[in-house]
């Protein structure tokens, strides 16, 4: 981690792209209880505070809870992988325009058909798509497998006559509206850069792949936890990332 840290000081300006759920805390039985601690805010205001520095959140999270939870701090917000964006706490939430939902209906029937089969798992409804969370399920590993494998090609043929992309994260598979994710995000914010800014994505599941994908290659994309990744580093939990975050300050 010393070499990242000190890779990170060196540069003029820098940019911080950050997930939250797996990266800054860790996964909670319920994604209610994964609010973030009195430390995580006092840690994330300093570092937004930190000169120079810019911290753009690009979360899978619903733009209500995170305006609940960030909304007072100096930052931007990127809620639902990118289908609402907010530049600041002063500023308002601006969704994305054009993207069609009329697949609701169909998706949300084979979850709800997933739901019945596994009574613990439940859905969640966002407006550019929906969730299916299984963490709370209670069986044994292959039946869990085999029920999220039948669910996935069902979906993936809806996905070729409906203009839907699909997700799969840490025990959740997400449907969502073809066009947005995180790395549309960090490839728009970087378009936009007149400094010579490091950008660094740190994220932790399938979802933040995109991320390190859209850097340029002077960024630095970083992955937490033991799973395969595409990102050039990677730490082993949302502790270790709290720790190299805190030894930016």
């Amino acid at each position: 981690m010393l070499e990242l840290v000190e890779r990170l000081k060196q540069s003029t300006h820098l940019l911080l792209f950050l997930d939250y759920d797996g990266t800054l805390v860790p996964f909670a039985d319920r994604p209610e209880d994964a609010k973030p601690d009195a430390e995580l805010l006092r840690l994330l205001s300093r570092l937004a505070r930190r000169p120079a520095t810019e911290v753009q959140f690009v979360s899978g999270r619903d733009h209500e809870t995170l305006e609940k939870w960030l909304g007072h701090l100096p930052v931007a917000m990127h809620a639902e992988h990118g289908f609402w964006s907010k530049g600041g706490p002063e500023a308002t939430w601006q969704a994305a325009m054009g993207l069609s939902t009329d697949w609701k209906a169909l998706v949300r029937r084979e979850l709800t058909v997933m739901t019945d089969w596994f009574p613990e798992s439940n859905i969640e409804e966002k407006s550019s798509g929906l969730v299916w969370h299984y963490r709370q399920v209670h069986v044994d590993a292959a039946t869990v497998t085999t029920g999220v494998d039948e669910l996935i090609v069902k979906l993936e043929h809806l996905s070729t006559t409906y203009p839907i992309e699909i997700l799969q994260g840490n025990c959740v598979v997400e449907v969502h509206t073809r066009g947005v994710n995180k790395g549309a995000i960090i490839r728009q914010r970087i378009a936009q850069l007149t400094e010579p800014w490091l950008p660094v994505a740190i994220g932790d599941d399938r979802t933040d792949e995109s991320m390190f994908a859209a850097l340029p290659p002077q960024g630095v994309s970083i992955h937490v936890g033991p799973t395969p990744t595409k990102a050039r580093f990677q730490l082993e939990s949302p502790a270790e990332v709290r720790r190299l975050l805190t030894a930016l300050l």
